[in-house]
Order: structure tokens, then sequence, then C-alpha cells
């Protein structure tokens, strides 16, 4: 009789058990096991904090699903010599914007065009920028290039150096700023005056246009081999020694995309949201989520004689037909949604047993693609009114660098195979 008190003390300081194995057929402590009532919604994502990323997204896309996407980045540049000397009238022979590769999303494979553009004002370390920000640039660009298709796999022939560098993308850039960055101002260039240089050279603006392509690069914005490379000479003669002067990509940086979903099925799931859509929409780069709201009912029906400890509680979600054009991604985000109606992370992302990964299922003998979320933590402080029920919101990880999207089923709960759920295995106290 003693140990049993004992036991129940220790059940009432911690409820949460996250392993049946403890339990035995003979001991199963009131344990209950319910399917709670869920409803979701595709909903457009705003105010996504892009600062300081480590890839800058560039490219498009046209997706049946999603409509068109461009991505795009902001970034500065840095003086990492104190008072370089580039010798008296220094003669530019060419200068290169690098950007190391760092993987991609969809093919690559059909032409784009990319502008390369200096801004008109400073990028500053105590401003946020998002995903939608647009900051004014000078015109015209000082860097293009036409129908460019990225090669991820073989190295560089850098003709300058005599060398071959990883694979990575070079855009040419005018002369006439390599002899804005070569003939700057003593002042300018000297590390010794606080913001001198990204006062004088604010940054660039680099962009996808033109013909809309399929897929997005990832370019490395902290490699060693991402910045601005300017070639020179000291005198006009071709048989003079050329010299390349490096400024690496530094200082503040942010993605933006420009997402068009007019006329694709995106469209309509989020401006008129819907629980009956048969199909729910997540987007990255700042583009779609869904909002998950749970009923509590059949668990705060217990709180009269005690309430209930929370063992288990698994959100599962089905991807719909999968999409050969663009891979789903490995996993998703889920986020509680707070009073002000801003996603926070939950309790139980800092455990192992999170998941939030893709995996097969088999039910009912057919294989489905599911994304599975154990929220136990989280479902028990929403039962103990720690929480109020807001809602959680599901979506792309990542989303300020990440354009991968998935498009998920919702159909009736009557389906059995596809619906979308979350179970729940508690304790009555």
């Amino acid at each position: 009789m003693c140990c049993w008190c004992l036991f129940s003390i220790q059940s009432c300081k911690d409820p949460v058990i996250q392993s049946k194995n403890l339990l035995t057929r003979s001991d199963t402590l009131n344990l209950a096991k319910d399917t709670l009532p869920v409803t979701i919604v595709s909903v457009a994502q705003t105010q996504i904090n892009s600062t300081n990323i480590i890839n800058g997204m560039l490219g498009s896309m046209n997706d049946r699903n999603f409509g068109i996407s461009y991505g795009s980045f902001y970034t500065q540049y840095a003086l990492t010599t104190a008072s370089p000397v580039f010798g008296s009238n220094p003669i530019v022979d060419s200068v290169v914007l690098s950007f190391a590769f760092d993987g991609y999303y969809g093919s690559c494979t059909k032409p784009i065009n990319i502008s390369v553009f200096a801004l008109q004002d400073t990028l500053s370390s105590f401003v946020k920028y998002y995903t939608n920000t647009t900051l004014p640039v000078q015109t015209p660009p000082i860097g293009y290039l036409r129908n460019y298709v990225p090669d991820f796999v073989d190295s560089v022939a850098v003709f300058q150096s005599g060398g071959n560098e990883a694979p990575q993308l070079r855009i040419n850039l005018s002369k006439a700023f390599g002899y804005s960055l070569l003939n700057a101002d003593s002042s300018i260039l000297s590390l010794s005056t606080t913001n001198s240089f990204t006062n004088a050279f604010k940054g660039l603006y680099v962009t996808a246009s033109g013909p809309v392509g399929n897929g997005m690069i990832f370019c490395n914005l902290s490699s060693s081999l991402s910045g601005i490379t300017v070639y020179y000479r000291t005198s006009d003669t071709y048989d003079t020694i050329e010299n390349p002067f490096f400024f690496p990509i530094s200082g503040t940086n942010f993605n933006h995309f420009d997402n068009s979903y007019y006329g694709a099925p995106v469209y309509a799931a989020i401006h008129t949201p819907s629980p009956t859509n048969p199909k729910i929409f997540l987007q990255g780069g700042g583009g779609t989520q869904a909002k998950v709201l749970i009923s509590l009912d059949s668990l705060t029906k217990y709180k009269s004689t005690g309430g209930v400890g929370i063992n288990k509680a698994e959100l599962i979600v089905a991807e719909s037909q999968p999409d050969s054009q663009y891979t789903v991604p490995p996993s998703l985000s889920l986020l509680r949604i707070d009073d002000a109606g801003v996603g926070q992370p939950l309790d139980d992302a800092s455990t192992t047993i999170f998941g939030g990964n893709i995996q097969q299922d088999t039910v009912a003998g057919v294989i489905v693609n599911r994304y599975h979320f154990n929220i136990s933590l989280y479902m028990q402080k929403l039962v103990e009114g720690i929480y109020n029920n807001n809602g959680l919101y599901l979506g792309i990880a990542s989303p300020n660098s990440n354009p991968g999207r998935v498009v998920l089923t919702n159909p009736p709960a009557t389906n059995k195979i596809y619906r979308t759920y979350l179970t729940v295995t508690f304790t009555k106290l």
C-alpha cells in the first residue's frame, strides 16, 4: 500500500509518460487512447525574418501548384586589408563576382538571367530584414548574365590565376565599378575608419529575372570563394603581371522572394481558406503554411475529476500525390501560436522523439508518405491551461532560405488512409 501511494505522488508531479513500455497488461494506470478532431487550412506567411542567412537563394520556378516564384538576395562585401596600395594609375582588366555553390532545389536546367545592382542605401546590422523587404538600387546594373545554366559538378577554370576552383557562379561586373573600388579615397580604404567602406560601397542586390527557370541555386555567402575579385595592372603593357584583389562577401545580408499565385491552386486555398479544402499548400521562401486547430473537448471533460496526463500525442499529416517536378522536403516545422498570433518553438522540438520527418507508412495496404510529430509536452501544457489553444503553424523548415514546397492531402475524417489526425494516449488522473 505504501509503494502505491509513493507512485501516485510521483505521477502527479510528472504526468507525462513518454514510453508505454513502462506499463504492463495488468497495470494500465487508467490508460486511454483517443483520436482528437483536427482542422487544417492553408494560410499565407508574412514577416519572415531573413536577416543574415548563410545561403542566398537565386533562381526562379514555375510550379503547377504554387505558380511563379523568384529568389534573390541582398548582401554586403568587405575590405579586409588595411589601406591597400594599388599603385599609380591602376588599370582594371576585369571584375568578377563569385559565389560558391551549396546545393540547389529543383532541376536548374532551364536558362535564367541574372542581374547585379549596387544598393542606394547601406544595409544596417541593427535592422531586421524580411523575405518581402525591397530596397532601392542604382541603375543600370553593374553586372549581368544571360541564359545562364549552372554546372554544379565541373570545376571552374579561373584564367587569371591559371588554375581550377570548385564549381561556382561567376558574374562579370563593369570595369567602371572596379575603378570605383581601386580609386577610392584612402580614408574609405582604411580599416581604422569606422564604417567608411560600407558607407561608400553599400552592398549588392543579386536577382534572377527574364525567362522562368526550374530551380533555385544555393549561393554560399560564407565561403572563401564568395566575393568580388578585381584583376588589375599597374601599367597598360601586356607583359605586366596581373594583380588580383579580393573583397569577400561579409556583413549583413538577407533573401528576398517574389511569389505570384494567381491562376494556381494555392491562390484559392489562401484567399478563401476552408477546412474542407482537399489540399493543403506549404511553401518556403515566405510563401504559405498551414494553421492546425485541435479540439480538446474529449480531454477537458476530465478536468473536474483530476485531469489527464499525456503519455503520447502524435500529429500525422499525409502528402498528396508525389511531385516529380519539385521534391518534397525531408522534414517540416511545427510551431505553437502564441496569443499575439506569432509562431513559437514547441517544447517538444528539443526532444529526440519530436520527429517531423517524412516516412513511408503502409495504411490499409496503401503506401503513404506522411510526416509524424510527437507533441506530448505541448499537449500537456495545453490541457493544463498553461497555453491557450491558439493552434499550430505547420510549414517548411527555415522558410527564409528554403524554397521547398509540398502539397498535403486533407480528406474527410472518414478517409482513414490520407486524413490528418492527432492520436493521444493519456492517463486519467
